[in-house]
């Protein structure tokens, strides 16, 4: 009996999926906190693909607790996927209160009585909707109202105050004369509760009178306060707004410059937070969201231009531009904003020259912004001696200042005279020539770094180097080049990022890049690294560094499935790398890459710094088809796995099982389940029993 025991638990340990058994494994993966979800799905190859899961269960090793994730349903080749949620996991629903509701047409009311129409827009930007309970109060000149329940729309909307939507509702009260002010409030109650405002829109539908108030914020969850007494009081999430007065607003012209960076355009809705003076000196701010945009508004290197009026400002001293998170890429370069006051003719120049976003070195998705002055830069171009090495095309050029600031993108192109009327004058930028221009932008010193390019793509330019004078303070600055712009000779770049580097400050690392085993997990396309970095003083103020790597040198099989990739670089000295932008141009045959992990090992310190990347890069097997993914320094964390597949007829399957985790702190990527492993406890565990 003993044998026969020791037979099938032997079996069991290796039999993966199979009808009412438990498997367990151990994965590393990013630390994503407490997990909240349970992404498990099978990729329908075998013969038997078909799965009926009972249930997995989650264990980190840091907290040893374990977590249950119920199933009991089939995954299939139709439906080969289901996201699992706690045991405990519940909703909560509305509650009670005096209801507004589609009435129709008003009907005749009586003396001291008023019919309101409110128009309430939901914005347009990603999860802007609720499923909670919505109250409004109304306060005027002769009283208030409320709070009332909005419930039916005359719209015909099915559900209320979903994204984008615009929500109108009607009811008869009152008449608490000119509209004043305007509550509104949610109580948190849904799957989806918090909630992005545009605005209210309400009417006295007797005398026609508008009152708009404006939010264009998020009316988040509610907060759980305690009384005098220390008892516990759930306030509802609300927000005060007061009636807008058009006669205030002063006219203003308001132009964005997108940036010129690879991916710098944006499709999220933008929004502008202006402060400055009114007509008497005093402090006075105005909110806006540009709604009206239109596709391509926000684009590279575009310009979009939009009339506003500014409540009450009629200077402006500084803004916060920033963007509303959309489902797809969260990420814009803003050049630069100009806002002009239309009565005066006044200018305000705000520059901005980085990332808003996912892409920045912070992942803001906003910057404040001062006016600024304007500094001149004297450029002188160096080309080399090489043949055929000048260019008739114009040059690009981005100046690159502390924290990456950036001027705008600036087309350069010197003019020369004809020799003759039959002759053609030399070009733009003679072979072995010198050529001196003049920009302006911000004040950018110290220059870390310059972007050059040539603006025709079918021109071929050889750089020497380039040197940037600031011209108040004298400064110098010297960027080597020594490279082809063109792209048909060397790497096939028409765009260089140059820095102002001495190669003995240079720091020499060894770059791993660990490609998975998954199927067609290779990719033969152009691979690239950004590096940033921070001292490791622990200063919170010290300045970010950055580096490009781009892995021109890597053969054919470097980046092949199972493979690690091995490559000596200098980087930069920048102290402690804490986060990678790893990435590939798509143009390969395989386009679609599974990066297990990528390891930086400082050769003089022999620190070692990993990055779990563990997800497929590409257009077709990537979920947001990116083929780029920012990837932080972490700890990683040591989940046990243990799935349970259910005891019916046929439960098992011979297809790859992938799981993904997603908790309070961001998710896992892709976690094959192909091998089972005993840890330490687990082995433990095992013996006493």
């Amino acid at each position: 009996e003993e044998e026969e025991e020791e037979a099938a638990a032997a079996a069991e340990e290796h039999a993966l999926f199979e009808r009412g058994v438990r498997n367990k494994f151990v994965v590393q993966a990013h630390d994503v906190g407490t997990v909240q979800e349970v992404r498990v799905w099978h990729d329908g190859h075998g013969s038997a693909s078909d799965w009926h899961l009972a249930s997995v269960e989650v264990q980190p090793a840091s907290t040893g607790q374990p977590q249950l994730f119920p199933c009991d349903e089939w995954l299939t080749d139709k439906e080969p996927e289901r996201v699992l949620r706690p045991a405990s996991a519940t909703l909560r629903s509305g509650g009670p209160g005096a209801t507004a509701g589609g009435t129709g047409a008003p009907e005749a009311v009586a003396s001291g009585m008023q019919t309101y129409r409110l128009h309430v827009h939901t914005s347009d930007v990603a999860h802007a909707g609720t499923d909670a309970t919505v109250h409004v109060t109304l306060r005027g000149t002769a009283g208030e109202i409320g709070p009332r329940e909005l419930t039916s729309s005359t719209s015909g909307n099915r559900k209320l105050f979903e994204r984008g939507q615009d929500d109108v509702f009607e009811f008869t009260d009152a008449d608490v004369g000119e509209l004043q002010e305007l509550t509104v409030e949610h109580d948190g109650s849904g799957l989806g509760s918090a909630w992005h405002l545009a605005e209210v829109v309400v009417q006295r539908v007797q005398d026609d009178k508008q009152y708009r108030f404006v939010h264009h914020d998020w009316l988040s969850k509610p907060v759980a306060q305690r009384d005098a007494t220390g008892a516990k009081i759930d306030r509802n999430a609300s927000v005060t707004l007061r009636a807008r007065d058009q006669d205030l607003e002063v006219p203003y012209k308001i132009v964005f410059v997108t940036g010129s960076e690879l991916n710098a355009g944006t499709d999220c809705s933008v929004w502008l937070q202006v402060t400055g003076q009114d007509g008497a000196g005093r402090a006075a701010s105005d909110r806006t969201v540009f709604y009206d945009a239109k596709p391509g508004d926000f684009a590279l290197g575009a310009t979009a231009e939009f009339e506003r009026g500014l409540l009450n400002l009629h200077t402006v001293s500084n803004v916060v531009v920033g963007i509303n998170e959309s489902e797809h890429r969260n990420d814009w370069q803003l050049d630069r904003v100009v806002l002009t006051n239309t009565e005066t003719g006044k200018e305000f120049v705000f520059f901005c020259g980085q990332w808003i976003g996912e892409s920045s070195v912070d992942g803001t998705l906003s910057r404040a912004l001062e006016a600024q002055s304007i500094e001149d830069y004297e450029v002188t171009f160096h080309t080399s001696s090489l043949k055929h090495s000048g260019t008739g095309s114009p040059a690009s050029l981005v100046l690159i200042g502390p924290s990456f600031m950036e001027s705008r993108s600036f087309h350069l192109k010197p003019v020369h005279k004809k020799r003759s009327f039959f002759k053609k004058g030399p070009k733009a930028f003679p072979t072995g020539s010198a050529e001196t221009l003049t920009v302006q932008a911000q004040p950018l010193e110290p220059l870390t770094r310059i972007r050059v390019g040539v603006v025709n793509g079918e021109d071929s330019w050889h750089l020497n180097r380039v040197e940037v004078t600031a011209k108040s303070s004298g400064n110098v600055y010297v960027f080597p080049c020594q490279r082809w712009l063109s792209k048909d000779r060397e790497d096939g770049l028409c765009e260089r990022e140059l820095v102002v580097r001495d190669t003995a400050l240079e720091v020499p690392y060894l770059i791993d890049v660990v490609t998975g085993t998954d199927r067609d997990a290779g990719t033969d396309c152009t691979v690239w690294l950004v590096v940033s970095g921070k001292s490791a003083t622990g200063d919170a103020a010290a300045p970010e560094s950055r580096d490009t790597v781009r892995f021109w040198d890597a053969g054919d099989d470097s980046f092949k499935r199972g493979h690690t990739a091995r490559f000596e670089r200098g980087l930069l000295d920048m102290g402690q790398p804490y986060r990678v932008r790893l990435g590939h141009d798509g143009r390969g045959k395989q386009a679609d890459w599974y990066v297990e992990q990528v390891v930086l090992t400082n050769t003089q310190t022999k620190e070692e710094f990993k990055f779990l990347v563990q997800r497929w890069l590409g257009k077709k097997k990537a979920e947001d088809g990116a083929l780029e993914c920012d990837v932080v320094l972490e700890r990683p964390e040591e989940y046990l796995i243990t799935v349970q597949t259910s005891d019916v007829a046929n439960a098992g399957t011979d297809a790859s099982v992938y799981v993904q985790l997603r908790g309070s702190q961001g998710e896992t990527g892709e976690l094959l389940l192909d091998r089972q492993a005993k840890p330490a406890d687990v082995a433990e565990e095992e013996e006493e029993a």
